[in-house]
């Protein structure tokens, strides 16, 4: 397997993990996509934040991605030939940066190794907790989350990011049957008020 292929299963597993966990915690997604953005891999996912939902739950959504494609790198993904991967030139500044750190980032790295901090999934968990008195307890209850989600899932993580490595993207009735399957987790009890 190349670099290339490498870093595509890591993306596809990256993006998995963000889909399962907000599967998980009862938060809808609408899209996953992986591409190439000036000879760069992104992937997004787009989950649908119900009004309300709490800081932990939606930090946790965000951390998956990173969390994941760390508990998952040693699974093997079947990456097909990267001529079949949709490739497009970044048009505003936020995928252009967004292009760059993908390109930054290693998994094994932290974020500030990988310079990735105020870009992607990061920079959004430094938004969504900007000025919190308790931000310790809520990353703390964000990372439970995650791990409890992705245990419960692993399969169906790995499962997800292979068929994201085929189609390249999946919406509609791929994910509402793919909902299904996700096992969720209960939050109610250890999630109170944050």
């Amino acid at each position: 397997m190349t670099e290339t292929q490498r870093e595509f299963s890591k993306i596809a597993l990256h993006e998995a993990s963000h889909a399962i966990t907000a599967l998980a915690l009862g938060f809808s997604v609408r899209q996953i996509d992986l591409r190439i953005i000036a000879g760069a891999i992104s992937g997004t996912t787009h989950v649908r934040f119900t009004p309300g939902a709490k800081r932990s739950r939606r930090a946790a959504v965000l951390l998956a991605g990173s969390l994941g494609a760390n508990m998952f790198r040693h699974r093997r993904l079947t990456v097909l030939p990267i001529s079949t991967m949709p490739c497009q030139r970044p048009t505003p500044r936020h995928e252009r940066r967004e292009a760059q750190a993908v390109e930054r980032f290693r998994f094994d790295q932290t974020a500030e190794q990988s310079g990735s901090l105020w870009t992607g999934d990061l920079g959004g968990i430094e938004e969504l907790l900007c000025g919190c008195r308790n931000r310790a307890i809520i990353e703390g209850r964000a990372h439970r989350l995650v791990q409890r989600a992705l245990s419960v899932n692993d399969r169906i993580v790995v499962r997800l990011a292979q068929r994201l490595l085929i189609c390249n993207q999946l919406c509609g009735e791929q994910l509402q049957e793919l909902g299904r399957e996700v096992i969720r987790i209960d939050t109610q009890n250890r999630d109170i008020g944050l």
